[in-house]
């Protein structure tokens, strides 16, 4: 998969001879709606590519209140190679950047590449103060020629599957429920989370990383290395946005160190201490 940034993408295009299909969106999860629009877009005969933000636009505009990233960047990239697309371009959110109408960064997007098919949610919304919809695009693109395909969203409990009732379901510490959404249960990426080992547990400040946490308990989870496939079952303490992993084996050594953790239920909610039930790998 190739990965441009915007600034590249709108000054030398994507400097491919077929048509493209693309979508666009923040992609904040990767959730089963996603995995639809994503499955729309690799089904074409077209080179499948996504316009995404290299970082989520609400951790720009309000620091102080966004709750994490449900995806690192780099689980995002991995999830959309999966999936099949080819092209990913990141725009930079800048102040600039903002500024752009719903018209003219369609616009851009079509001048930079052999654009023949946008894919989007039928709720999308784009542009400066987000002054462009979805169903204003399909009647831009049809007068220039372009094919769009606007997706319903997916149901889940009789309401839309959505970044923000994962959220919701994350910070309730209902794992379930999150899992049900994403269509996977949730991960937490610790590559570059900082951390403090204090005897047999290693404390990482995942909320500091802007990773998104579970609300404070105790959870059942499993843990993945550099190498690991399976994962290592333990438990895990997460107090305010820190989250306490048990000193863990490999081989008879100590030191695995994790790369991520997958949440697979609560065991119970609260505040507890910083230590877990150990587990080997």
């Amino acid at each position: 998969m190739r990965v441009l940034d915007w600034e590249d993408f709108v000054a030398r295009g994507a400097e491919e001879n077929r048509g493209v299909a693309a979508g666009i969106g923040v992609f904040d999860g990767v959730h089963r709606g996603h995995q639809e629009l994503l499955k729309r877009i690799g089904g074409s005969s077209l080179l499948p590519a996504v316009i995404t933000f290299a970082q989520n636009p609400k951790r720009i505009l309000n620091p102080r209140s966004y709750g994490g990233d449900i995806m690192s960047p780099g689980q995002k990239l991995r999830a959309f190679e999966e999936r099949g697309i080819a092209l990913t371009v990141l725009i930079d959110f800048s102040e600039n950047f903002s500024k752009l109408t719903g018209r003219e960064f369609i616009g851009l997007l079509k001048k930079s590449c052999r654009l023949e098919l946008l894919v989007l949610g039928e709720n999308f919304r784009c542009g400066h103060r987000l002054d462009t919809g979805a169903r204003e695009i399909r009647a831009m693109a049809a007068s220039w020629g372009l094919g769009t395909e606007l997706l319903e969203p997916v149901m889940d409990g009789g309401l839309p599957v959505s970044s923000s009732r994962i959220r919701e379901a994350v910070s309730a510490g209902n794992m379930e429920l999150a899992a049900s959404l994403l269509g996977r249960n949730m991960e937490t990426d610790l590559s570059g989370v900082p951390f403090l080992d204090r005897g047999e547990s290693r404390v990482y400040d995942a909320a500091a990383a802007f990773r998104l946490v579970p609300r404070d308990g105790l959870y059942k989870a499993r843990l993945y290395g550099a190498d690991s496939v399976r994962g290592a079952e333990t438990r895990v303490s997460v107090i305010n946005g820190k989250i306490a992993v048990p000193e863990m084996e490999r081989g008879g050594e100590k030191g695995f160190e994790p790369e991520k953790i997958e949440f697979l239920e609560q065991v119970h909610s609260g505040t507890p201490c910083f230590g877990t039930t150990q587990s080997t790998q």
